[in-house]
């Protein structure tokens, strides 16, 4: 049996890929295309903030997520959507499911 996190997990005739989850997290771009969760968060999420470190001179912690972000329509408030742990809290209820 095949998962969600089996599938695209390395380029194929060069698309994108995700190699720890593969197409699990990902979301539909439009009619043709998927958007893939996020690969090398960590390296992105230290990068920006060291840059942003080095810009203002204040430590800045930077944080990556699949979907960015919605405006509540209900609180007005922003709030950020898929953050990173959320394939792997996903895949571990996955796997903790009963097979009988």
């Amino acid at each position: 049996m095949l998962g969600l996190d089996d599938l695209l997990t390395s380029p194929v005739d060069g698309s994108g890929y995700n190699p720890q989850y593969g197409l699990l997290g990902s979301n539909k771009a439009d009619d043709n295309r998927v958007k893939l969760f996020p690969r090398d968060t960590k390296a992105v999420a230290e990068a920006i903030g060291q840059a942003m470190c080095e810009a203002t001179g204040k430590r800045i912690e930077a944080m990556v997520y699949g979907d960015g972000a919605f405006k509540d329509p209900a609180g007005k408030i922003w709030e950020l959507a898929d953050p990173v742990v959320a394939p792997r809290l996903h895949q571990q209820a996955w796997w903790a499911r009963p097979t009988s």
